[in-house]
């Protein structure tokens, strides 16, 4: 049930619950200011997700009117995150959890933001619980009933399965900067969606889901920023990285690989609370959390809710995978206001 309330939200959680809001000129962006509310793990309220969010206008005490990006502020920063108070890429130690504001660094002399206040759909409190989830089954066989207690508590009752998906997997390394996208076609110029993708300083790969198809019948295309389009018609399948050959490559100063795969996907579907759901993690033989970004998607539309994660194709030996559930949290439309937030020390 989403309640509206008018209360602040210091007067929600309780004083002791947080610290702040404190503001500090952000130290990666120079232009940037922020407002932090910090939450320790057990916190009463422990916030989870923002949704919806509207911001009131924001004036200094000098009269000048703060800018904000209404669409990521506020924002969750969850453990493991980057954290947005330090330089660099230290991460957001695993017992905190912040609420943060980015706006607009005045530019002329102040000593607090007067008002900052506004409304959000916040999912709080609770406690999320890692469900395992099952490797046994077999692919593409009749789901089955998920039995949890953590599941039933969170009002979730699903069917879970397992199913194969072909998949081709295209890495191109060498001038990066040089490269704009690749296209995957069928024999009738349909594009096929890629699935996932992801950069480094000199390489760059895409995951496209084949379905029926077969790779005698597609064609890559790699396209250029300066506008050239560099095609693949026989594409090499192997179940390891293959380069493709040809002179047209050295001469525009890229390789690029291709391999296919058959990689597993877990999924579940059923009815449930979507506010309920805590995406998943991968973990070690002794439950400690991999650094893995699981490949996953889930969707709630009323009382309907699917989810679905992909097995990586390089997953360590004794990994396992735990979706998380929210028991005994609440989504409510909250609307707050905090009054004289001193400026940066």
């Amino acid at each position: 049930m989403k309640i509206l309330l008018t209360l602040s939200l210091l007067l929600l959680v309780g004083p002791s619950a947080q610290k702040g809001p404190y503001s500090l000129n952000c130290p990666n962006f120079s232009d940037r200011l922020l407002v932090v509310i910090e939450y320790d793990a057990g916190d009463e309220g422990m916030p989870w997700e923002v949704e919806r969010a509207r911001l009131t206008p924001m004036r200094t005490d000098a009269g000048e009117l703060l800018d904000a990006d209404t669409m990521f502020t506020p924002r969750i920063v969850a453990p493991g995150d980057a954290d947005p108070r330090s330089s660099g890429f230290k991460k957001l130690p695993k017992n905190k959890r912040l609420i943060v504001w980015e706006l607009e660094r005045p530019k002329k002399s102040w000593n607090k933001i007067k008002r900052l206040a506004g409304s959000y759909e916040l999912t709080h409190g609770g406690e999320v619980h890692w469900i395992k989830v099952p490797g046994e089954g077999e692919p593409d066989a009749e789901p089955v009933k998920w039995e949890d207690k953590h599941l039933s508590e969170a009002g979730f009752n699903l069917k879970r399965g397992v199913r194969k998906i072909s998949q081709l997997h295209v890495q191109l390394t060498g001038k990066v900067f040089a490269f704009d996208r690749f296209t995957l076609q069928d024999e009738n110029g349909q594009e096929l969606s890629s699935t996932s993708s992801s950069a480094e300083f000199k390489s760059y790969t895409e995951q496209f889901n084949l379905g029926s198809k077969e790779l005698k019948d597609l064609t890559i295309t790699v396209h250029m920023e300066d506008g050239t389009q560099l095609s693949i018609k026989e594409i090499p399948g192997a179940s390891k990285y293959r380069r493709v050959r040809g002179s047209k490559w050295k001469k525009a100063g890229i390789t690029v690989q291709t391999r296919s795969a058959n990689v597993q996907e877990y999924y579940a579907k059923g009815t449930g609370d979507f506010d309920a759901y805590a995406k998943y993690r991968w973990i070690d033989s002794k439950g400690k959390k991999l650094d893995i970004f699981p490949e996953s998607e889930a969707a709630g539309i009323g009382k309907q809710f699917t989810t679905a994660c992909r097995v990586p194709i390089d997953l360590p030996k004794g990994a396992k995978l735990e979706m998380g559930v929210l028991v005994g949290a609440k989504t409510e439309w909250l609307e707050y206001e905090y009054l004289d937030i001193p400026a940066p020390r």
